[in-house]
């Protein structure tokens, strides 16, 4: 296709084109490409089954829709924004989180024999119920907290404090993301906004919009809201004035003119009447086969959304969609591995409480204990304080006061002689 020359002309009507209802004849680009002054149209134009009886299309290049367009009418603002991190299920497991582990953190302190509650100190009521819970609500803001003395409650507090810290982190990463980002306020959220009060919009005439809420039944009820305008310029000028309450326009058209300056509009609402971008070409044209081979190589390898991301979105100065409705947050799909490593950490915390008290069991009834098991007693956390140690000290003082009655009755021999 080297030897092809181009030659570029606008439309004299500047329209895409549609039939005429007295002579069938078709207007616009579509009409160029019939009568045979154009081999082939460059353009928006989306592929139908009215436009695909009287001109041929290449392989589809883009998917698209149509979409609303309408006017920011101001921030919203929000006094409890803090919350907006984090949905609503992510709080509630957070909070029964910290009371779960609060629970775990009394139990595993009152019934380890080597936890605060076992301790003849004043230590002894620092892990009660109402301390256990102060604790949890202080490592959740960040304070220091007790660590437990048993190791059942510290490994579980280990896995308590590895949360909190992913919790705090993701929290304060969302939080500056959520004031940052401006949530826009609209008077049109949608396509049901159109249908239950009756805005109006704005469509090009003799556009596939256009055709399609005139003629498809599920439109039926919004189109004497339809109001016609000459050209798209002409659409946008009469949302901005306020003539209008929105737009109805191909969804990729509406994403590159709202990120364009001023930025005084918006995308709302989901996609509707989805269809797809194809080049135009007259009926029979040798080129199509070329050209559809081409698109189809682009598409396949990424450069189309590459190049609509350059020119789209890169090159655009303002938000492309936004919503009147609030950001739900990080959901619990997100965070669920964190919540099943600390689940984790409770329960190796449990069975290091299972050890303690098998261990101490066998180490009260064993008689004659090692130098083993009293180093490991000793960093388990147990303290002298067991019969045993007392009678251990008793035999000492015993000890120290029969050698001192000996030297005294040596010292007396002494003296007598």
């Amino acid at each position: 296709m080297s030897n092809v020359s181009i030659e570029f002309y606008e439309v004299p009507d500047g329209t895409f084109g549609s039939p005429s209802t007295t002579s069938g004849n078709w207007t616009g680009t579509i009409g160029e490409l019939m009568t045979g002054r154009a081999d082939v149209m460059v353009g928006p134009l989306t592929i139908t089954q009215l436009r695909h009886q009287v001109i041929d299309f290449t392989t589809s290049f883009f998917d698209v829709g149509l979409s609303i367009l309408t006017t920011k009418q101001g921030e919203e603002s929000n006094l409890f924004s803090f919350l907006l991190p984090f949905s609503w299920e992510v709080w509630i497991l957070i909070f029964a989180s910290a009371l779960i582990v609060a629970l775990l953190t009394w139990f595993f302190d009152h019934v380890s024999p080597y936890g605060h509650s076992k301790q003849d100190d004043d230590s002894k009521n620092e892990l009660d119920f109402s301390g256990s819970l102060i604790n949890a609500c202080m490592t959740i803001s960040g304070q220091d907290g007790n660590p437990g003395k048993s190791w059942s409650t510290r490994v579980m507090l280990l896995g308590y404090f590895l949360f909190v810290m992913i919790i705090l982190s993701t929290y304060t990463a969302n939080l500056a993301a959520v004031l940052t980002t401006k949530v826009q306020s609209t008077r049109v959220t949608g396509l049901s906004d159109i249908r239950t009060y009756g805005f109006k919009f704005a469509v090009a005439k003799n556009s596939a919009p256009a055709s399609f809420i005139s003629s498809s039944e599920e439109m039926a009820d919004i189109k004497k809201n339809m109001v016609l305008y000459d050209s798209l310029d002409d659409c946008i000028k009469a949302l901005r004035e306020g003539q209008v309450d929105a737009l109805i326009w191909v969804s990729s058209i509406l994403e590159y003119m709202a990120n364009q300056p001023p930025c005084d509009t918006l995308i709302v609402g989901d996609l509707f009447n989805p269809g797809n971008y194809g080049l135009p070409f007259a009926k029979g044209n040798w080129m199509i086969g070329h050209f559809s081979s081409i698109l189809l190589s682009m598409r396949e390898s990424g450069l189309v959304e590459k190049l609509k991301k350059k020119w789209w979105i890169e090159k655009g100065s303002c938000s492309l969609v936004a919503s009147s409705q609030e950001a739900s947050g990080v959901k619990i799909q997100d965070l669920g591995g964190i919540f099943l490593i600390l689940a984790g950490f409770i329960f190796v915390g449990g069975l290091i409480l299972i050890f303690e008290l098998v261990y101490r069991a066998i180490y009260d009834k064993t008689k004659n204990r090692t130098k083993h098991l009293k180093y490991l007693n000793r960093f388990l956390g147990g303290e002298k304080h067991q019969e045993s140690d007392k009678e251990e000290q008793e035999l000492k003082t015993t000890n120290i006061a029969a050698s001192t009655q000996s030297l005294q009755t040596d010292e007396n021999k002494i003296i007598n002689q």
